[in-house]
Order: C-alpha cells, then structure tokens, then sequence
C-alpha cells in the first residue's frame, strides 16, 4: 500500500538479499512485495483482495495464491516464474515503480555490501571441466526462490548456449523453471526467452545489437506440491528447507565472476589499483603492505565464503 502511494519510495535491497529463501522465511517479510506487484500487473488488483480476503486460517499466502487461482502445480510453477524473471531488471512499468528499482538497486550495487555480494549470483567452476559451472550449494533457490546469474557474452559469439542439468536425485520435489532475459541500453527488460521446466536441456539465446546485457534466471519449483506451510515456515524456528541445485555448461558467455578479472565489478574500481602480489584490487584508501597477498580465484576475486559469512 505504502508504494501504491509513494512509488518513489520503494527499495531495493530485500529480495535483491534475500531472494535465495522461500517465501515462508521470516527475513522474506521486508520489502518483499514485488510477487504482489508482478500478480498485480498479470491479474490485477482484485487478485490482491481475494488473497487477503479468501484465505483459509493458518494457510500459507503461497497455498491461497494456488488455490483460488485453480491451478495445477505445473501451472503455478510457471506463474511464480513470471515473477522471477522480472526480478532480472525490475520489469514493474506500473507507477514507474520499475525506474525507482532500478536506481534503488544502483545505488545499492554501489554502496551496500551485502547487495553487492547478493544481487547477482557467482557460479562455482567444476574443476577438470572447462565452461561448466555450478550452484554452490549455499546459493542453490529455495521453492520459488530465484538465482539471477549475470552473463558476459563474448564479442565473437553468435548465440549463448546453455547445457542445464538440474539435480533431481536430491529430493523428491526437485524441479526448476529457467530462461534468458535480456537488458536494454536503459536498464531495461528487452526480451525474455521461452520458460524451461526440464531435468536437463540445451537451450541458446543472442543478445541483439540494442542490447546491453543477459541474464539466465533459475527458479526452485518443486514438482510435487508447495512444501512450506504454516506449520514449517521460520517463525517457527528454522526447518529443513528444500534447495534445488543445478549445474550448467555455458558456450559464447561467461558467468559473473568468471570473466576477465579487469571487469568484474569494475564499477567499483574508481579509486584504485591492482595489488602487485597477487593482483586484487585495494583501493586507495587502504594500506596494504605489499607482502599481504591479495589474490585472484578463476580470474576474478573469490567472495562466495565471505558471503556466507554474511548470512
């Protein structure tokens, strides 16, 4: 409600965090309304009442959502994935709510560390087998949750192809949805893919002349049913969560963080240089001695193990 009012007030920061957790975890309460915003823009504003409205007592928003839509679990699957794919480069054009995202995120990119370490997700590479990369395992989506890799297609590439090979032996409700989205010169969505729901698939996407950059977005979308109810959401402690892990090989692009180290988040290198010893950057505020080691892993820096000690 507050930013059907006050549009310019919405932020950026919470599923921009937080986007690797199911809807039922208690962090997922602050400012996570843009799956309100994306069923407002696909169904309208009357959807909004009724989920509020029509819920049963003690049922979980999501089950609400399924049951007075009548759908089947394929076909909620594919309306959460709606959402998640405009999460790439905040496709919200109602109220401009999109635009004020998109700055949120900016400057967030810039200036919150936790939004630079979260926002866009970083592939392990699999040792022994070159452009195939996976989802550490502490980054793999909860149900609906998302991962938004950022990809660095190469100058020569024709089209980027994807091999996706999710990880179905994991749990019973493994499943996944998947796609490309591309990025205008102005931050904005240009295109989206075709959804992908298998197991395993070849997929390709080109990223056209007026168009700056690729994302492929991967949601957890269990098979079988919604696994998190009222009863095992993180208001009541923390139960085990499903993940759903996944691997890709990946020709024409590379993931954020596998690209040329000069380019990784180059945006914050304004004031700077690369260390002798070992070649990340310190910036020029900092005093580094040069007998402290500053090193690169596959090329760029390596945050993933300082990013879990961000959650």
């Amino acid at each position: 409600m507050r930013n059907l009012l006050y549009p310019k007030a919405v932020g950026a920061w919470g599923m921009d965090v937080y986007h690797l957790e199911t809807w039922g975890d208690w962090k997922n309460t602050y400012e996570n309304y843009q799956l309100l915003m994306a069923i407002h823009l696909s169904e309208g504003s009357d959807m909004i009442s009724r989920l509020w409205k029509e819920s049963d007592s003690y049922e979980y928003p999501l089950q609400t959502y399924k049951r007075i839509s009548n759908y089947s679990q394929s076909q909620f699957n594919d309306s959460l994935y709606q959402y998640a794919k405009r999460m790439a480069c905040y496709d919200f054009e109602f109220n401009n709510w999109g635009n004020f995202f998109r700055e949120a995120r900016y400057n967030d990119l810039k200036y919150s560390w936790m939004s630079i370490q979260s926002t866009f997700n970083i592939l392990k590479a699999i040792p022994g087998s070159p452009n195939r990369y996976e989802i550490p395992v502490e980054q793999a989506p909860e149900e609906y949750a998302y991962n938004i890799i950022l990809l660095h297609v190469e100058s020569d590439s024709c089209a980027v192809i994807i091999k996706f090979k999710g990880h179905s032996e994991t749990n019973e409700h493994a499943g996944w949805r998947y796609g490309f989205v591309t990025e205008k010169n102005d931050g904005k969505v240009s295109r989206y893919s075709e959804t992908y729901n298998s197991d395993e698939k070849e997929i390709h996407f080109t990223l056209d002349n007026d168009e700056s950059k690729m994302y492929f977005v991967v949601m957890g979308a269990p098979k079988t049913n919604i696994t998190t109810n009222s009863t095992n959401d993180t208001w009541n402690g923390y139960p085990k969560h499903f993940r759903f892990p996944y691997e890709i090989a990946i020709t024409g692009a590379f993931p954020e963080g596998h690209q040329d180290p000069s380019l990784f988040r180059a945006y914050l290198k304004s004031n700077g240089t690369n260390h002798l010893n070992g070649g990340g950057w310190v910036d020029n505020n900092s005093n580094v001695s040069p007998s402290v080691y500053i090193g690169l892993i596959n090329g760029p820096w390596e945050f993933n193990n300082f990013r879990k000690c961000c959650y």
